[in-house]
């Protein structure tokens, strides 16, 4: 697979490439993708998620299926103290303004009383970014949470455990691209360079 020639490769970090067989175009929104897959006519096609960008401009790329773009993981970060979970909170917040996460992740601040510890904080990401948003967290030095749980079964523990929300907040994706329309992307797919 051969990628096109970008003058800025340092900005796809976190979009997508779609290999359409006889070309390849970069610079696609996770919705996007599912775009192209829901299409019959690139239903085949295969998608990669541009994970990291070296200093030399190189892609790294990881494969991505259609259900790793619908769906969600879930990281937990729990504490006996309720105080703790929140100065997690705050940590978690302050490092994504800093330096913005892989991909928009949801952190919430919440009471698990089913759970032990009952504080936490849930990291809520697509799937698709997982690997990412764990790198993102280690570079960033994030060390919350008594204990930590994270996958997908964290999600339907999350939803067992009688969640009380205390605080939440969205925080946008480093690539901060807004998806196209169907219409749109569908036009534009002979171009090799979407953005």
């Amino acid at each position: 697979m051969k990628l096109p020639f970008v003058p800025d490769p340092q900005k796809y970090a976190g979009l997508f490439a779609f290999d359409f067989g006889e070309w390849v175009s970069i610079g696609y929104t996770a919705e996007e993708i599912r775009i192209l897959l829901a299409a019959p006519e690139y239903a085949s096609g295969q998608a990669y998620r541009i994970h990291r960008v070296d200093e030399n401009g190189r892609f790294e790329l990881a494969g991505v299926r259609e259900r790793d773009l619908a769906g969600e993981d879930m990281m937990i970060f729990a504490r006996t103290d309720a105080d703790r979970a929140a100065d997690d909170f705050r940590d978690l917040r302050k490092m994504a303004a800093a330096n913005p996460p892989p991909a928009t992740i949801r952190v919430e601040l919440v009471d698990l009383p089913d759970l032990d510890p009952p504080h936490a904080v849930c990291l809520l990401y697509p799937r698709y970014a997982s690997a990412a948003i764990s790198g993102w967290l280690m570079d960033g030095g994030f060390v919350g949470g008594d204990i930590a749980l994270g996958g997908q079964e964290v999600l339907a523990l999350h939803h067992r455990a009688g969640a009380t929300p205390v605080a939440s907040v969205n925080i946008a994706g480093a690539s901060g691209y807004d998806s196209r329309t169907r219409e749109e992307v569908l036009q534009s797919i002979r171009e090799m360079v979407q953005r």
